[in-house]
């Protein structure tokens, strides 16, 4: 294990087409998100909890 978890989580997340977080509640802290954008995943997120803050706003709104 390593932060950004196993050698085959990453890779699944790098041939990922996008990572998709329909987060429905206050999230302090949205892991997996970050562990998706390190790998250059797109990330489609609803703007809750810590996705505002972390995660760049690109493309449509």
């Amino acid at each position: 294990m390593t932060a950004f978890g196993t050698a085959a989580e990453r890779d699944l997340l790098a041939r990922a087409v996008a990572l998709v977080l329909p987060i429905q509640w206050e999230e302090p802290f949205g892991m997996v998100m970050t562990e998706a954008m390190a790998c250059d995943t797109p990330v489609v997120a609803l703007r809750r909890g810590a996705v505002p803050g972390t995660a760049p706003r690109q493309g449509t709104s």
